[in-house]
């Protein structure tokens, strides 16, 4: 039994919360869940995006990384790169050519609202995508700057207060998400990854957390061009990737963590969509904007019970549209993933 069948026999949020109870906080809705493009043949009345950053250095890293001096990371370590930057202006023109027409190209602050966690990387990305969202705003050219930019408010909060992205300071969620991680981390005992990491990383490897640490550190490594050590060679990308992709949900998959983790901003969303519905938003927001992170968006995603077992690529994006449609005047949520792995410059 693998990992990803293992933990499927595990109570899951679909118990107590599905996508209909999601949605039927909501007056009238027809449902769709879209990966790919789809024609809006139907009117918007609310956008919700929650995005990844774009491309970084690594946060930290392992004992015996070879890599682990700061020569190799001069903007620092989980610093935003300069084809994060590019990739989330072109995500953020991504969003204006599909949006266009429903969010105006010139900059009304009642018309988006952008919430990113208070860490560097979420902040430039936020930026940088507001940056390409707004390239065309033609109040641009009467700035007396030269650039080709505007300044446009993006909000935070400290990390430890923080429970839509970040988590917060919850105890009692830190102890759920342990209890899981230990039925986990049973489940995938035999297949003995963990005490080979331990020792050739020199890190302590026990949780699937722990893995998925190490993973991200090769992968970002090796897309810096960077020899990876010999012994990575029996377990990167595979087993590894597999075992790495289980930290997701090992935080959201009982209904207990999935309500205490990604229920923050679940509902944060689903009240934003109720204001829309009943008319109580005045002035009415066409749009929300997250700047998150692999974690932020994984346990969204398994919270609702739709995550599938994918590594949270840089740039991926959960959007929410809530639509009208023009027919028979039925209101509806369109969630719609989009992985842009296309954005590398």
């Amino acid at each position: 039994m693998t990992p990803k069948e293992y933990i499927a026999t595990i109570p899951t949020f679909s118990n107590m919360v599905s996508l209909g109870c999601f949605i039927s906080f909501l007056s009238v809705f027809v449902l769709c869940v879209a990966s790919s493009e789809t024609n809006l043949t139907s009117e918007l009345s609310l956008v919700t995006i929650l995005y990844r950053h774009g491309y970084r250095t690594i946060v930290g890293s392992y004992p015996n990384d070879p890599y682990d001096n700061d020569t190799y990371w001069p903007q620092g370590r989980g610093e935003l790169t300069i084809e994060g930057i590019n990739g989330h202006i072109k995500l953020g023109k991504w969003f204006r050519n599909r949006y266009d027409g429903f969010l105006p190209k010139k900059y009304y602050k009642n018309d988006i609202y952008v919430y990113s966690s208070n860490i560097d990387r979420t902040l430039m990305s936020a930026e940088a995508n507001l940056a390409g969202l707004y390239s065309t705003d033609p109040e641009i050219s009467s700035l007396p700057t030269g650039l080709n930019w505007r300044p446009i408010p993006v909000h935070t909060q400290l990390t430890s207060y923080d429970n839509k992205l970040r988590g917060g300071k919850c105890p009692k969620r830190r102890k759920k998400i342990k209890s899981v991680q230990e039925i986990i981390r049973n489940a995938i005992y035999s297949w003995k990854i963990f005490p080979y990491l331990t020792k050739h990383s020199g890190k302590k490897v026990i949780e699937v957390t722990d893995a998925h640490y190490i993973y991200d550190v090769l992968q970002i490594e090796e897309s810096f061009n960077l020899t990876l050590p010999k012994w990575t060679k029996q377990v990167y990308p595979e087993p590894l990737r597999s075992i790495a992709v289980l930290a997701y949900p090992s935080k959201c998959l009982t209904p207990a963590t999935a309500r205490l983790q990604g229920g923050p901003l679940l509902k944060e969303m689903v009240t934003h969509m109720n204001n829309t519905v009943q008319g109580m938003s005045s002035p009415r927001e066409k749009m929300f904007m997250y700047s998150g992170h692999d974690y932020t968006i994984g346990c969204l995603l398994g919270s609702l019970n739709i995550f599938d077992y994918q590594i949270i690529p840089y740039f991926a994006s959960v959007i929410f549209e809530l639509l009208k449609k023009k027919m028979d005047g039925l209101l509806g949520c369109c969630i719609r993933k989009n992985w842009m792995r296309n954005l590398r410059f």
